[in-house]
């Protein structure tokens, strides 16, 4: 049986890993890289809650007696095509129901909210004239992620035989949304279900 030649390497690939493999230095290289990726998690902030830039906006638009296939053909989809020219908005979907149309857009990330939300209001306001007859003034609302997302829900409701009216509980409830708005912190609250004082006045003719 003849002599087998050894492998013998040719491209710079292969040179280059086998210098790397015979250098004495490649151990002391890995050891380096792995301290700094060490060093480099340790030090990295870190947020369980990050805040993140993020808002938007709606323009609601309501049109009285028009159905839903009249507001999306003549208020919703010629508004989605005009604020998709505003530069800085990422998406634009509308809906349209009996009476109102809302279209909603969401700001690339980043985004200054001040001078997006004075873009939209700009384009909505140069193409009223374009809006047809019978329709009322838009209404452009603002909205933060960061503010409109609840991060928790209380549940208040009164013990069964409990000698308390729906309006003092209300007022209780009221009291309590009170304390927490003054908690450091807290955005916004929002009062969902309760019922309000009315008194109802009968004429004797």
């Amino acid at each position: 049986m003849g002599h087998k030649k050894p492998y013998e390497v040719k491209d710079v690939a292969g040179k280059l890993a086998v210098g790397f493999l015979r250098n004495p230095l490649t151990a002391v290289l890995g050891i380096v890289l792995l301290a700094l990726g060490w060093i480099a998690l340790s030090t990295m902030p870190r947020e369980e809650d990050p805040q993140i830039a993020i808002s938007g906006g709606a323009v609601i638009v309501a049109m009285p007696g028009a159905t839903p296939g009249e507001v999306e053909n003549i208020i919703v989809k010629p508004l989605e095509k005009k604020l998709r020219e505003v530069k800085g908005i990422e998406h634009v979907y509308g809906m349209s129901m009996d009476n109102v149309g809302i279209v909603n857009v969401m700001y690339y990330i980043g985004e200054n909210r001040e001078d997006s939300n004075l873009k939209l209001y700009d384009k909505v306001m140069q193409n009223m004239d374009e809006m047809p007859k019978g329709v009322m003034q838009p209404l452009i609302k603002p909205f933060d992620i960061d503010i409109d997302v609840p991060i928790i829900t209380l549940a208040m409701y009164k013990k069964e035989g409990a000698l308390l009216s729906t309006t003092d509980f209300t007022e209780k409830v009221k009291k309590l949304q009170n304390e927490i708005n003054a908690i450091d912190n807290v955005a916004k609250t929002t009062l969902r279900g309760n019922h309000k004082e009315q008194y109802n006045i009968e004429v004797d003719m």
